[in-house]
Parts: structure tokens; sequence; C-alpha cells
């Protein structure tokens, strides 16, 4: 039988050579391994066509000069030696100059083996088999490739070198391949530019262990792409210097020339110590998600064209240690100097210790859901511009501050009329922690259109709704623990709310349900007015009067109005012929027209028209 016995490099070696039945036949002392010295080579080839007459042919290849280690074949003749029918020179490492021209479309074939450094194979000559059933062999280099860091191209993530031109080629380079990813593995890499992102180029880190620290600049600028996605920018942290004109991520594209970056996802990225954590102009079809921010003046700032876009589960912290121009903002939607935004979401998120939690400028369509808004200094949301619709839904609201003015809504700036849709403010628990000085839980003016307000909670405000000026609006089924004030408003429905001290004056088309509270009524051409109670009968008696503050009634003169009184002796409109009516004094006596020896309960209901 035979075989082979490979030998490691560098180490020498005995043989005793026995029999079957260990007779020694013979020793060998001192064999180095096989490979002792091994030399590794590349081989590589270029094919060209001839011109006629040319002599020059520049190589894509590069060999050594003068080292015998080109070979060069004209039409399948390899030109080597004295005899050769086309002698020629190499003119350096990529240049081989023929003495006499060549003929046309003559075949010239180039090959060159280079030696590499003892131990160093080139990848493209290594086999790699992946370990899978029904995976394709390919070479190492291509394996690698699958996977680009920015340590290929020279960034080194120490925190002191500056990385800006590797991770810029690595960015470029992919681009030119036609898309992929870019990895940034565990580092700290210090950038003095801004980074472009160009399209069909995704970055994915190694969460809170790969850092783009950024000085003086905005961290990266995310370029057009009219095509939409992917691309994909997560798991890594962003950190700038603190200064409030720059931003962590930017997109600012002239939607006017075309323009648009669609398709983007952000995904677990931190932003801290920028103006602006996010600045947004031209974005479409756009997720942000998780996206976790601190130190910044503005979270995110959404101007002009940007068209679906989701903030969905992130968390705003504005910090303290980031100054700015103006309010704190944690979601500015809709500044516009030329078109406004359209279907902005924001879901699920925290925003937190900003002065104003959102500003929502102009936008059409969108809304807010199950959201936190904490520790705001002045507003929760301030709502200026909202046509085609906007829901602000299940959100938990907070104000803080007693030193000026605040809001838990502020909508008093709105004046547009939405074309479609309805605003509403529903399901919303809306607080004020300090109970003092002018606060407003929700404050409604400008001649706002078609507003719902149903079903919120509000707590600790000096004043917890107040409308002036609005159009068609309902509130219906809130809990108020403080004054609620309807003024210069037309065509109001105001049914199903808890109430403390409730003020209409001056209302159109005022339609009161059943509410709960004490009641005070201005002057409202046009209201319908429902009073809902019950006095006791006395036993033998046969009529019972009752007051306008038996019945929680102020400011309503019940004698000057259209009335009808409907009313029932324990549950039964039959019994002893009941009836109601008005008396000078604006009390309201109720009969029956014989007496009981018993007492009885009356139920009432007045519905007053003015």
């Amino acid at each position: 039988s035979g075989g082979e016995i490979w030998l490691t490099d560098g180490i020498t070696y005995k043989f005793v050579l026995k029999t079957s039945t260990d007779t020694l036949i013979a020793t060998y002392d001192n064999i180095s391994g096989i490979n002792s010295n091994f030399v590794s080579y590349t081989n590589q080839q270029d094919i060209q066509t001839a011109t006629a007459g040319q002599t020059v042919f520049t190589l894509p290849i590069s060999y050594q000069p003068a080292t015998n280690s080109l070979s060069v074949f004209v039409d399948g003749v390899n030109q080597y030696g004295p005899g050769a029918q086309y002698a020629y020179v190499e003119t350096d490492a990529n240049t081989v100059t023929f003495t006499s021209g060549l003929h046309l479309d003559a075949e010239v074939k180039f090959t060159t083996t280079q030696q590499q450094n003892a131990g160093v194979v080139d990848a493209s000559q290594v086999t790699y088999d992946p370990p899978f059933t029904g995976a394709v062999v390919t070479n190492v280099e291509a394996k690698l490739a699958q996977t680009v860091s920015v340590m290929d191209f020279g960034a080194v993530g120490d925190g002191l070198v500056d990385d800006t031109a590797a991770i810029q080629a690595a960015f470029d380079a992919i681009q030119a391949a036609g898309g992929g990813t870019v990895y940034l593995p565990k580092g700290e890499y210090k950038t003095t530019a801004t980074l472009d992102v160009p399209p069909y180029v995704s970055i994915e880190g190694e969460g809170q262990f790969s850092i783009l620290r950024v000085y003086g600049c905005d961290g990266l600028n995310i370029l057009p792409s009219n095509v939409i996605g992917p691309r994909r920018v997560s798991n890594f942290w962003l950190y700038g210097n603190g200064t409030d004109a720059f931003s962590g991520i930017k997109c600012d594209v002239d939607w006017n020339a075309g323009e648009r970056s669609q398709g983007n996802v952000f995904q677990d990225v931190y932003i801290s110590f920028f103006g602006t954590g996010v600045f947004c102009r031209g974005f479409w079809h756009t997720t942000f998600n998780d996206v976790v921010m601190n130190h910044v003046h503005t979270g995110f700032y959404l101007i002009d064209r940007n068209i679906k876009i989701l903030i969905d589960d992130c968390k705003l912290t504005h910090g303290g240690l980031v100054s700015g121009t103006g309010n704190s903002i944690g979601v500015h939607v809709g500044p516009v100097s030329t078109v406004r935004p359209e279907d902005v979401q924001i879901t699920n998120t925290i925003i937190f210790g900003f002065d104003d939690a959102i500003y929502w400028r102009s936008c059409l369509f969108g809304g807010v859901t199950n959201c936190d808004l904490d520790g705001c200094a002045v507003t929760g949301l301030t709502l200026v511009t909202a046509d085609g619709g906007f829901v602000f839904n299940n959100n938990w609201v907070q104000v803080d501050s007693s030193t000026v003015t605040v809001y838990g809504v502020n909508a008093v700036a709105l004046g547009y009329t939405p074309s479609i849709g309805t605003i509403a403010i529903q399901n919303n628990r809306i607080n004020n922690t300090t109970n003092t000085g002018t606060a407003y839980g929700i404050l409604v003016g400008g001649n706002q259109t078609g507003l719902l307000i149903d079903n919120n909670s509000l707590e600790g405000w000096p004043v917890t709704l107040r409308t002036d000026a609005a159009k068609r609006l309902k509130i219906t089924n809130n809990t108020f623990d403080s004054n609620l004030t309807v003024l210069n408003t037309t065509d109001v429905i105001v049914s199903g709310n808890t109430l403390n001290d409730f003020t209409f004056t001056n209302n159109v088309g005022l339609n009161f349900g059943a509410n709960y509270g004490p009641l005070s009524f201005g002057t409202n051409p046009g209201v319908t007015t429902y009073i809902v109670g019950s006095v006791v009968l006395p036993s033998g008696a046969t009529s019972v009067s009752v007051s306008p503050g038996t019945l929680g009634v102020s400011n309503f003169n019940l004698a000057t109005l259209s009335y009808l009184v409907t009313c029932n002796i324990n549950g039964s409109t039959t019994r002893n012929n009941i009836w109601g009516n008005v008396t000078a004094n604006n009390n309201v006596t109720f009969y029956v027209e014989t007496s009981v020896g018993t007492a009885e309960t009356i139920g009432f209901c007045i519905q007053a028209y003015q």
C-alpha cells in the first residue's frame, strides 16, 4: 500500500522504519518538513486584441520587469527567446512595448506569476466550501466580500485618527458595486466632515460598541433615492459635540427638482449632543423605529415635503445640555417654506423634558397615538393646522411648569377649516402637576372647525377646557375636575361629561345633553338645554316647587324661554295626571291631580330653547 505523510514546516523529524514483526529496517535523522521555505505564487492574465500596427500595450495587471515573471503570447505562440516573431520590451510594471507593430486583430495574452510573502496566499486561490446542504463552493475572497467593513478601507476606530475619508470610501465603493451593507465594527470613529450615504447603501453596527464621534458638522447626510429602498441605517451610536447648528441625521433634498429619499429605515440608532436629532426635508416612505435621542434641542424636524413618515417606539429626551433658539421641541411637524408634509404618524413614543413635546404646524393627514408626552415645560401638543384630519388618541400628557402659561393641548391658533376628515382628541389623560398660574388643559379657538373632544380625563388644570370662536364642536364623555368654558362657539354639542363649574356664553346652536355638575349659562342663541333631576312630593301634597339652585342651574331664566317639562312619579307617567310649569320667580312647580298618603318621587326633564 502507499500513502503520504505531510510534515509541519519548521520542525525536524526522525523516522524509524520497521517490519510488521518489529524488525528494524532503517532510521532517518534530521528530516525537515516538506513545506519548509514554501513560497506562494499567484497567477494573473490579461487578453487584448491588437489594432493595426499597435506596439504599446497597457496592462490592468502588474508584473516585475526583468524577473522572467511575464509570458507573452501572440495568436497562441509564446514570444519567448531570440527566435520569437514579435520581440518586446518590458517597459514598466504595467506596460509592454513590441519592437514592431502587430497585425490587425492579433490576440495578445499576457500572463504573470507573482511571488507572495511567505505564508501568504491570495484569497481568490483558496476554496471555501460552505458547511450546508446544497451550498455552492466559492472562494475565500468572494466569501469575505459579502460583508464590507469600514476597516477594509483603512478606518481605525480608536477615537483619535480621523476616519472620515475611509468611511466615505467604503460607502462609495459599495454604491459603485450596486449597493449593499457597510459594517461598522466595534470602535469609536472620529469624523470631521459630513458623511454622504448614497442610495442602496445600508449601515450596520454593533449597537453601543459602534460609535460615530462627529466634530463640527452634521453626522450623516442621506442622499436622494427616487426608488423605494432598500436603505437601512441601524444599530450604532451618533455623538455630536453639542453644537446647535448641526443634525445627527439629515436629509435636505430639492423636491422641486424631483429629488426625494425613499424607502429608508432607521432602527436602533442612538443620537446625542446635536442641535437637531433628525432633520427631514424630502423623506418619503420612511420609518424611524427605536431611535433614541438625548441632549438635543429638537428631536425630529420635518419641513416641507415629507410623505408617509412613521415615528414608532422612539425615545426622545431633551436632556438640557444642548441649547438653541426658541422653545425646545420633541417633534416639529410642518414648518412650511413651500409644501407641507403628508401622512405623518407618531406612535408608541416617549417624549420627555422638552418645552413643547409636539408642535404640529402643518400636515395633510396624520396622528399621535399611544405616546407618553411627559415633563413638558410649556405644552404637550401644539396644533396649528391639520388639514385632512388629525387624531390625538390614547396619549399621556403631563405638564410640570408653573412659570409660564402652559397647555396640555394648545389649539388656539387653529385657523384652517379641514376640507375632509375630522380632528379628534380622544381617550387621553392630560395632567398638570403644578395646578398654579395660567394653565389650560385644552384650549381651542381661531375658528377651528370639526373638532371632537371625547372621553378624555383632565386633572390639575385651573381651566380644563376653554373654547372660543370654534365651529362644529363636540365635547362628549370627558371628565373635567375644574372650569369648562365655551364662548362664541357655533354648533356645539356637550353631552355625557362629568363637570365642575361649567360656563356657556354667547354660543349659537348649542345642544346640551345629560351632563353632571353645576352649570352656568350666559347668552346662547339657538341653544337646546336639558335639565334632568328629581324632587320629593310630600305625603298628602298635590304640588311641589324647586328653585334654580335646586336644579343646579344659575344665570338661566326659564321664564323667558320656550320650554317643555316632562315628569313622572316613581317611574310612571300615568300616575295621577302629572304636569309641570314655570312660575314668574323662575321656580318650577310640579302638580298631581290627587294627593296620596305617602311621599313620592317626581322625576323630571326640562327641555328649554333659547
